[in-house]
């Protein structure tokens, strides 16, 4: 059964990556490459395969950002549905999904520019009323079933996460940080000999620990002593919030570290074996999005620039409010793909164009 629903999903996101790619200019060989990427993933494979990971977040922000382009390249209310139930339900998969609803509201408010702008905000309202509409259910059920009108019951529990984080990374340095979470042998290796006394890779749950174990003791024995339990989750959410506020930069510093963290959410090809290929991958996915982002700004790509909104957005939530595991990058990956493919699309049917252009002059002379 659990393969059955992880082949589905895989599925729909390819399909979602394919159309993604075709909205934003793709040529029809670009965007079967789009899906052909979602299929060969290792990172999206493994996410569809494990029950409540990633999978289903990557197929429901697929499935946005479609949406969203369409809103945007084609217009009208079905696309508009489309984009805002979609982007809706997003965070009832993961609850970083909440920031696609803001960044998918600014898109629609900015583009396209051919539009004017009380239509632009007209359709945004729209889309932000759908959006909204499975968060204030599912909160209205949460609020009735605990008395408290909240997403998840962890929240407060990821946010002080990322607090003793700060804090760690204020006591023990970046750099240690940035190599324990290097996805190579040696960079950990250098890190624990330079660095000794460095706990980012310390998961243990006695003694000291490192800033996730001593999160969630306190966490724990915050939830056992409150006759509410997820009164002391909200309240340890709101003296995190409060740590972020009052200490800025260890709050930035940290950001740093962890945005390093989130780029390394490919997963290394099992035929790979025995050499691991995360680290390159990660690298290689870092330049192809700065890459992307400069084509599409230069040239006026909005279709591109669409499609990279939700992944970004995602990723700067995580790196200002998490600890950002790289699984957290994986559900912007097939958007990100999709980009890519259309990307490449564009420039090669750019360079046919200037070598048609060529020809003709040179005949005409």
């Amino acid at each position: 059964g659990v393969a059955v629903v992880g082949a589905f999903l895989l599925g729909a996101t390819a399909a979602g990556a394919a159309i993604a790619a075709r909205l934003a200019g793709a040529s029809g060989q670009a965007s079967l490459a789009a899906a052909v990427l979602v299929v060969a993933s290792p990172a999206l494979r493994q996410a569809a395969l494990v029950p409540g990971s990633e999978g289903l977040a990557a197929a429901l922000v697929t499935l946005a950002g479609c949406g969203l382009a369409l809103a945007v390249t084609r217009g009208g209310g079905g696309a508009i549905a489309l984009a805002g139930l979609a982007t809706g339900l997003c965070p009832l998969a993961r609850g970083a999904g909440v920031a696609l609803v803001p960044a998918s509201v600014l898109v629609l408010l900015l583009l396209p520019g051919s539009v004017s702008l009380r239509r632009r905000a007209a359709k945004a309202a729209v889309f932000a009323c759908l959006a909204l509409l499975p968060l204030a259910a599912w909160m209205t059920r949460n609020l009735r079933a605990t008395g408290h009108f909240v997403l998840a019951d962890r929240g407060g529990a990821v946010l002080w996460t990322r607090a003793e984080l700060d804090l760690q990374v204020a006591r023990e340095g970046i750099l240690p940080a940035i190599l324990a979470w290097t996805p190579l042998e040696s960079a950990r290796r250098a890190g624990e000999r330079r660095w000794p006394d460095a706990s980012y890779s310390r998961y243990q749950w006695e003694g000291e620990g490192n800033f996730l174990t001593r999160a969630m003791r306190e966490w724990r024995a915050a939830r056992r002593s409150s006759a509410d339990p997820l009164a002391a989750d909200l309240a340890l959410g709101r003296k995190a919030l409060g740590q972020f506020l009052s200490r800025p930069g260890d709050h930035v510093l940290a950001g740093l570290a962890v945005a390093w963290r989130g780029w390394f959410a490919e997963r290394s090809p099992e035929l790979a074996a025995p050499f691991d290929l995360t680290f390159a991958l990660g690298l290689l996915l870092a330049g192809a999005v700065v890459w992307v982002l400069f084509t599409a700004i230069r040239s006026g790509g909005v279709g591109v620039l669409v499609l990279l909104a939700g992944p970004v957005a995602l990723f700067l939530l995580h790196a200002a409010t998490t600890e950002f595991l790289p699984r957290f990058s994986v559900p912007g990956l097939p958007l990100i793909g999709a980009a890519l493919m259309a990307t490449i699309s564009e420039s090669r049917a750019q360079q046919v164009r200037r070598k048609s252009a060529g020809r003709d002059s040179s005949l005409k002379d």
